[in-house]
């Protein structure tokens, strides 16, 4: 192409008088060589910057937000015997379990004593009938001592009827500052269902299920706590006992 436009200007430099307008025709041919490959070394780098500003920059590995998951501070395994408790009269272990025939007023004293300021108790039981009597004499449930034997707080179901779906009552007491929560609960002969109480510092709530019976404040520490189950007159069977750190 140069020695094209070359020859161009050495033909235009013999017409004489037409050399003016020839030097023009010259440079715009030589234009049509330069132009392009200006444009396209601009059109090249801002290509090159267009596709550098498109990558994205690498993500830094992501770290996996550790969840609060309560820790096990205890748990009864009867599967081999009493694993330590006491057996009040009306109490076996069979199955795996802890069995109760119904037949008076007891309570067992839990093996342990928690220490932790926030804690939860939870325990499995599935109830079977109501032997007498059939008013508010009975009732089941978890109480809470300090280390003198007091009171701190009672988590527990009384007051049932004898019939297949037991009318009710779940009870939350704290002697410390007379304090208690109640509500109408329903009881459901067979059905295996968690009762579960947790506590925060010196507040205390009591969940029979989904919902929790209200909640209530102390006004003494509540740890550390030493556990009875209680019974009264409930046939029942406790699958599982176990005490949790939150």
């Amino acid at each position: 192409m140069v020695r094209e436009v070359e020859h161009t200007r050495m033909a235009s430099d013999t017409s004489g008088p037409s050399e003016g307008h020839s030097t023009k025709r010259a440079w715009t041919a030589r234009g049509k060589v330069v132009l392009p490959a200006v444009l396209t070394a601009v059109l090249t780098l801002l290509a090159a910057c267009e596709s550098s500003s498109a990558k994205v920059a690498p993500t830094a590995a992501r770290t996996a937000t550790p969840t609060n998951v309560p820790s096990v501070l205890y748990q009864a395994d009867w599967s081999h015997g009493t694993d330590g408790w006491t057996l009040a009269p009306h109490w076996k272990v069979q199955n795996g379990a802890l069995v109760n025939d119904g037949g008076g007023d007891t309570a067992l004293t839990v093996p342990y004593t928690v220490m932790a300021t926030n804690y939860e108790v939870d325990m499995d039981v599935q109830t079977f009938a109501v032997t007498q009597p059939y008013n508010c004499g009975n009732h089941y449930g978890l109480e809470a001592q300090d280390a003198s034997g007091t009171q701190l707080y009672i988590a527990q179901i009384w007051c049932l009827g004898n019939h297949t779906n037991i009318a009710g009552e779940s009870l939350l007491s704290v002697p410390s500052t007379d304090g208690y929560a109640t509500s109408d609960w329903a009881v459901h002969h067979n059905l295996l269902r968690t009762y579960r109480v947790v506590v925060h510092g010196m507040q205390v709530a009591f969940y029979p299920g989904a919902p929790a019976v209200g909640g209530a404040a102390s006004s003494v520490p509540l740890s550390p706590a030493a556990f009875d189950v209680q019974d009264g007159y409930v046939q029942l069977a406790i699958t599982r006992f176990v005490v949790l750190a939150r």
